[in-house]
């Protein structure tokens, strides 16, 4: 099938995608940008796991990666908080 081609091509853009991202937190100045920046890795690795796990048919990374999108989710909401109140400056 050609379903079956397409997801090994995805991941590998996916992944291409994270590593571009990931250099591009180093050479940006604001901080929301970094935090949007790693939003988008961690919203990406989520993505990877999904279609991996319907590639190997295992509802067990399935599971993984429902629970790495909430702690990712409360990871979030803990960074923006930690931006608002002043971070490392204050």
């Amino acid at each position: 099938m050609m379903f079956d081609q397409l997801i090994p091509i995805t991941i590998g853009l996916l992944v291409l995608s994270m590593i571009a991202f990931f250099f591009k937190i180093f050479f940006t100045k604001y901080d929301w940008t970094r935090l949007l920046l790693l939003n988008l890795i961690s919203a990406k690795v989520i993505l990877v796991l999904v279609l991996y796990a319907v590639y190997e048919a295992s509802e067990m990374l399935l599971d993984i990666a429902l629970t790495y999108g909430v702690i990712s989710f409360l990871t979030m909401t803990l960074f923006s908080k930690f931006v608002i109140a002043g971070g490392k400056h204050k």
